[in-house]
């Protein structure tokens, strides 16, 4: 029901079904409606369509993940700023009231799912370490080290190394253990999209920009707004974007494709690349402006060649991955097998010792992993 931010109030009725509550009815919703805490007054046990538990005289729910959960929010929040930007609530005091209360009960739920998402964050990461990184080795303990600064700061930060080497998982890790970790992350490949549609893509566009803009669109950069945006494979970006991406990282401000109005955002931004862009600056391909803006801080990982002592640890993790993914039971990896694992040169990094250790599981007969 719009006229209750788009949330779908449930109860139980006499039989213990699930049934939508009539519109006339609605005046029973009262304090706090967000992520199972609907309550009424008669007692009744009420779920919005967006939450994860609700459970009431022995009755649960099925579960939704919070991260679902949060981009659904996120969707709405930018649906009502579309709408409010594009003046379609009209005028009158009512409606404009209507819209505030809407965007305060939103904002709410949004507060109260990022408070839960970062206390699950903390319960189920392992202290000490990065989230999902692995690797004893001192060139990892070196990345561990750069983590942990990044994440202490909202300052825009820069991860090079090879193609292969993890550098969406070390974006993850500076965003989900720094204060900003119950807010979005957002990624986007600037390789993989053409560049007549990165700019509309990051900013954003207003209907009637460009032929097919049917409608009024926000881009990544207000997607992520609190969070983090991770721009990969930066040196892909067009130096007339390159420009545009510089203005908003200092003002704090992005104007949408074909609008007039700036607007405010609050995001971290971690680029990567795998290219070298110390020498693309001397060449002209990236603007050396940018480049220092991004660079505040820079966390360089290492090729696999460099820590192959780290095999020890994620040979035997990629195997009991594909286990369980293929049912197999290889178990035993003889030692002529890790003499050649470790004497590989490994150019495409974990990425292709991942599908080297995939494919082997796969072709597996029996406990003992093929050489």
């Amino acid at each position: 029901d719009v006229e209750r931010g788009a949330l779908q109030p449930l109860y139980t009725g006499e039989h213990g079904n699930m049934e939508t509550i009539p519109p006339a009815r609605h005046d029973l919703l009262v304090g706090d409606y967000a992520c199972g805490a609907i309550q009424t007054t008669r007692g009744c046990p009420l779920s919005c369509s967006f939450c994860s538990v609700t459970a009431f005289n022995g009755h649960r729910y099925r579960q939704r993940p919070i991260d679902q959960v949060v981009r659904e929010f996120v969707a709405i929040r930018e649906r009502l700023v579309l709408i409010v930007d594009d003046n379609l609530i009209g005028t009158k005091p009512e409606h404009i009231a209507r819209a505030k209360e809407l965007f305060r009960a939103v904002d709410e739920a949004l507060d109260k799912l990022h408070i839960r998402r970062a206390a699950r964050s903390r319960t189920v990461s392992t202290p000490g370490l990065p989230h999902g990184l692995i690797g004893e080795s001192e060139a990892m303990q070196q990345v561990y080290r750069a983590i942990a600064k990044a994440a202490r700061t909202t300052a825009t930060a820069l991860i090079t190394g090879e193609s292969g080497t993890g550098k969406e998982l070390v974006a993850r890790a500076i965003h989900y253990s720094g204060p900003r970790a119950a807010s979005p992350f957002v990624a986007v490949n600037c390789g993989g999209i053409p560049e007549s549609l990165l700019e509309s893509e990051l900013f954003g566009y207003i209907k009637g920009a460009f032929t097919g803009a049917n409608e009024t669109r926000a881009g990544f950069f207000q997607t992520a707004d609190g969070g983090t945006i991770f721009l990969d494979e930066i040196g892909e970006m067009p130096l007339d974007l390159q420009s545009k991406l510089l203005k908003a990282i200092e003002d704090h401000k992005v104007r949408r494709l074909g609008g007039e109005k700036e607007i405010n955002v609050d995001v971290q931004i971690v680029a990567a690349s795998n290219r070298d862009l110390e020498q693309m600056v001397k060449t002209g391909g990236f603007r050396s402006d940018l480049y220092h803006r991004l660079s505040v801080f820079r966390v360089m990982l290492p090729p696999l060649r460099e820590a192959r002592e780290d095999l020890d640890e994620l040979v035997p993790l990629f195997v009991a991955e594909y286990n369980a993914k293929a049912g197999r039971q290889v178990t035993e990896i003889p030692d002529e097998v890790w003499a050649r694992l470790k004497a590989y040169h490994w150019p495409g990094n974990v990425r292709e010792l991942r599908n080297v250790i995939e494919r082997c599981v796969l072709f597996s007969d029996g406990p003992v992993f093929p050489g």
